[in-house]
């Protein structure tokens, strides 16, 4: 969607609708599950993200890791994370910036 700024805005709603069921069927798809199945299997650590508010950063791009497995957290009430923000690891219960 080119210039979507210039669309009437009925026209950008059902953009983003689509754009979001074809996402939603991607996250679904057989693929994705068996790819998140396999990750977790080898990788038993789980992992939490701060993230800015408005989605900038898509984290499963960014760690090269199948959606879902980062649990994204907004840094809400705290602007100054969001420049700074940082990968969470949490191992057996504890905590560790990386």
């Amino acid at each position: 969607m080119s210039d979507a700024r210039q669309r009437p805005i009925a026209e950008r709603i059902e953009w983003l609708f689509d754009r979001a069921s074809r996402h939603g069927q991607a996250y679904r798809s057989t693929e994705a599950t068996l790819a998140r199945s396999r990750y977790l299997s080898r990788h038993t650590t789980a992992l939490v993200a701060l993230k800015c508010m408005d989605g900038r950063t898509n984290i499963p791009v960014a760690t090269q890791t199948p959606t879902g497995i980062v649990m994204p957290f907004p840094s809400e009430g705290a602007p100054d994370l969001t420049s700074t923000s940082k990968p969470v690891l949490i191992t057996r219960g504890k905590c560790a910036n990386k």
